[in-house]
């Protein structure tokens, strides 16, 4: 009987240890979730950034005229694209 007893009392010290341990490594993912969340915002506005820059870097080539030829068709096409956005929004903003 005493056996049981003690069986039973280190089932249940073995049960609330792990699920000590559950919550603590719940806790933990949820703090890495908010970490990596917060890392992949960083990300996209470091990226937003990179592209503003080399997109200054284009513009001050241009005028500067220190653009190559595979440099300014780049830029055209860009420029060509920009206008084609700028038209499907009025498009859809006329609707």
């Amino acid at each position: 009987m005493e056996a049981s007893k003690s069986l039973l009392s280190s089932i249940r010290e073995k049960m609330q240890q792990l699920l000590r341990e559950q919550a603590s490594l719940l806790k933990e993912a949820d703090r890495l979730r908010t970490l990596s969340q917060a890392q992949q915002a960083t990300i996209a506005q470091m990226q937003e950034r990179q592209t503003a820059l080399e997109q200054q870097v284009v513009i001050l080539q241009t005028a500067a005229g220190q653009m190559d030829d595979k440099g300014k068709k780049q830029f055209e096409k860009r420029i060509n694209q920009y206008l084609k956005d700028i038209d499907q929004v009025i498009a859809h903003l006329n609707q």
